[in-house]
């Protein structure tokens, strides 16, 4: 037994057989003659369009799913397929290195998810996953490579990944999926909100965890026992670790259930004195959670996670979609909506703005 300890990304605890998934490795790209620039910016072009018509369908059939929540990251990363930067970024790799479109995109993607990382905020490091996600999309697309196969899970299982991008962590089967242990990532990762959405218990920033599964799977399964409340992986947990994972999984239920049971009493202190519930959002995602809690409105809507989650800036039209979105959720409450606050403290990258600690 071997205990590893990791960032909570989403509550709740399950016991089961281990699964890794090593990413699929992206088509290599090459160079090319001069004379074929115009021909390769227009492959570039195609595969681009057709990346994006992929996941503008992933999003609706995740939508279809009940999750429209969650879909909209699939349409945020069809965006980045069609954003015209990361475009002109290739194509300036195409015509001045002579890089074939695989390569190119491949490249571009990569500067584009260094830069992300590279602005020292949490939130936009994640995002850097979902660059280099679409990039090897459009790269096969340009490669004319199919998708590869999602993951298949043989029985209820825990996935064991260094990374996993948002449209692989979409496609595994959720009816035999028991959690998620990643080495990289953190809670604000796209395969975090997934994971939290679909409720399964989830661990990040665990280092070491994928190459210690597989060599102790070498010549049998591997059982895992995951608190995604505490952080906490266990490899071969011994009888009594695996009872102790079992109660906390019992709790978490009974806590989730008497919430709910809860949600319609008055908050009431002792003497009398009536408070108000208000829930904190950054976003309408979060706003059907906090309805079906009890909340009686919202005391803080962060406008900023609209603006820094984007290669470019929300048009005034996608801003009046989140805002009313979450007004209409919460109707008749109130919604307190927090203007723009973003600065050095919260860089966003079409907004050049000298760092500088929270003030």
């Amino acid at each position: 037994m071997r205990t590893f300890r990791g960032t909570p990304a989403s509550a709740g605890s399950a016991v089961g057989p281990a699964v890794a998934i090593r990413p699929a490795v992206p088509p290599a790209g090459t160079t090319i003659e001069a004379g074929l620039v115009d021909a390769e910016i227009a492959r570039l072009g195609a595969a681009l369009e057709a990346a994006g018509l992929d996941l503008d369908t992933l999003a609706a059939r995740v939508s279809a799913d009940g999750h429209a929540d969650e879909a909209a990251i699939f349409g945020a990363q069809a965006a980045m397929a069609g954003d015209p930067g990361l475009r002109a970024m290739a194509e300036g790799r195409i015509a001045s290195a002579h890089e074939d479109a695989v390569a190119a995109v491949l490249g571009a993607a990569r500067a584009f998810a260094e830069q992300l990382a590279g602005l020292g905020d949490e939130l936009l490091a994640a995002r850097a996953v979902d660059v280099l996600d679409v990039g090897a999309r459009v790269a096969r697309k340009a490669a004319g490579v199919s998708e590869p196969e999602p993951p298949s899970l043989a029985g209820p299982s825990i996935v064991v990944a260094h990374d996993l991008a948002p449209s692989v962590t979409a496609t595994l089967p959720r009816e035999r999926l028991l959690g998620l242990v990643l080495e990289a990532g953190s809670a604000t990762a796209h395969a975090a909100i997934l994971a939290r959405a679909y409720g399964l218990p989830a661990v990040v920033g665990v280092p070491g965890i994928v190459e210690q599964v597989e060599l102790a799977g070498a010549t049998a399964p591997v059982t895992l026992a995951v608190d995604g409340t505490a952080g906490e992986v266990v490899v071969e947990p011994d009888e009594t670790t695996r009872e102790r994972f079992v109660r906390l999984a019992h709790a978490r239920q009974a806590t989730v259930e008497r919430d709910r049971a809860e949600r319609g009493l008055p908050a009431v202190t002792r003497d009398g004195v009536r408070v108000a519930l208000l829930a904190n959002i950054g976003g309408p995602a979060e706003a059907p959670a906090a309805v079906a809690l009890g909340a009686e409105g919202v005391g803080l809507f962060r406008t900023e996670f609209l603006f820094i989650e984007r290669p470019r800036p929300p048009s005034e039209e996608e801003q009046l979609e989140a805002y009313q979105a979450v007004v209409q959720a919460f109707a008749p409450h109130a919604v307190t909506i927090r203007l723009l606050d973003v600065g050095g403290d919260k860089p966003i990258p079409y907004l050049p703005i000298a760092a500088e600690a929270n003030p």
